[in-house]
């Protein structure tokens, strides 16, 4: 199930936003509506930067590929296994860059969907474990990804605390009882990417 329908799912089991009162109707003030439209186009900036990454990596990986093809023809061991490192490598940070992109989007989703619904604010709570997750991984692997992933869990943080709707200890409560419903979702983009991944490398091989 996708991260959308997860969010979005009104089954008692299904949707760890259920676990809040999230079909409390909302009336947002002028600030927090802002703070969530600034937190949107933040998204939508990384999600462009994240398409033109990926992009330039598979081009990278396409033409390393077609070298390495060539020397293994001639029988060039030392040089094809130097160009296959680089290509595990690349395809190592397209991995985490198709995770990376697919939780980017689905937390715009969401978002969009809140402010549509008029949803109560604290339905953010669970964004924030997921984007603190996620940081926590490609910290060190996608630089600069994770400080711009930083700057969003805090915006969310300040949009939520802002509201006076809900006290920092029920922040803090509501915050543990979605984290394990975070990983959960860290594991499925990271399964939607290896399985994207797969695909599309199966075809380059192929061709």
């Amino acid at each position: 199930m996708a991260i959308a329908n997860k969010w979005n799912s009104k089954d008692e089991k299904g949707g760890f936003l259920n676990i809040f009162n999230r079909n409390t109707t909302h009336t947002w003030d002028h600030r927090s509506k802002t703070q969530v439209l600034m937190i949107l186009h933040r998204l939508k900036t990384m999600s462009t930067k994240i398409n033109a990454y990926i992009d330039a990596l598979s081009e990278r990986d396409k033409a390393l590929f077609d070298k390495l093809v060539n020397l293994i023809s001639i029988g060039d061991k030392t040089r094809a296994n130097i160009v296959a490192n680089e290509i595990a490598q690349i395809r190592s940070i397209i991995r985490h860059l198709t995770a990376l992109q697919y939780i980017v989007d689905n937390i715009q989703l969401r978002l969009e969907t809140i402010l549509l619904m008029g949803e109560s604010i604290t339905s953010l709570i669970p964004i924030v474990g997921i984007v603190k997750d996620l940081k926590t991984v490609i910290k060190g692997i996608l630089p600069g990804f994770d400080i711009e992933l930083q700057i969003i869990e805090d915006s969310i943080r300040q949009a939520i605390t802002d509201s006076g709707e809900i006290t920092p200890a029920e922040f803090a409560n509501a915050t543990k009882a979605a984290s394990s419903e975070a990983k959960k979702i860290l594991d499925e983009a990271y399964a939607v990417a290896d399985q994207k991944l797969k695909n599309e490398f199966n075809k380059l091989e192929n061709v």
